[in-house]
């Protein structure tokens, strides 16, 4: 089940602070946030969408085959998001992280869509633990934000890689 209540989400769009203004395809970024699971878990589900298309990991793994995620959409009437159950991917030390790419929020196909030139991500994971209690870890100013290798990440364009800048 989804979130069906704007008012359950917690989570904050978070974005990369200073970023080059350029025409062009700009570098994806990479969002990353490490947390602790110290309890059992019952059950994991993470809610997750972008200004942008994303891939998502959880310690490392991808959380899905989707690609392109979320999908194209009309980004100033709404934005689709997914939901996955992550509960066998989690442990007692995680990381949770994202690549997000100029999708069709921006780039050379939003050119004249007009959606806007500030990629970002939103992401909830709900935590529910056998005793009963629940935990969030939720995007917010917390997270680590960078550019990576990928330098330009455009639908029509392609990406430009620079194995340089590969990170772990």
């Amino acid at each position: 089940m989804g979130i069906l209540d704007p008012k359950e989400w917690t989570a904050s769009w978070i974005s990369m602070p200073k970023e080059v203004k350029s025409e062009d395809s700009k570098p994806a970024q990479y969002f990353r946030k490490v947390f602790t699971s110290e309890k059992r878990i019952k059950s994991a589900r993470v809610y997750v969408t972008s200004k942008g298309t994303y891939q998502l990991f959880i310690n490392g793994k991808k959380v899905s085959a989707d690609l392109f995620a979320p999908g194209w959409t009309t980004y100033n009437k709404r934005i689709q998001y997914q939901t996955y159950d992550v509960t066998s991917m989690l442990q007692q030390k995680n990381a949770i992280g994202a690549m997000v790419g100029d999708g069709w929020f921006r780039g050379t196909i939003a050119r004249n869509l007009l959606y806007g030139d500030k990629l970002a991500l939103l992401a909830q994971l709900q935590i529910d633990y056998v005793d009963g209690t629940s935990e969030l870890v939720t995007t917010d100013n917390s997270w680590k934000v960078s550019t990576g290798p990928i330098m330009a990440s455009d639908l029509y364009n392609g990406e430009t890689y620079d194995a340089r800048l590969e990170m772990q």
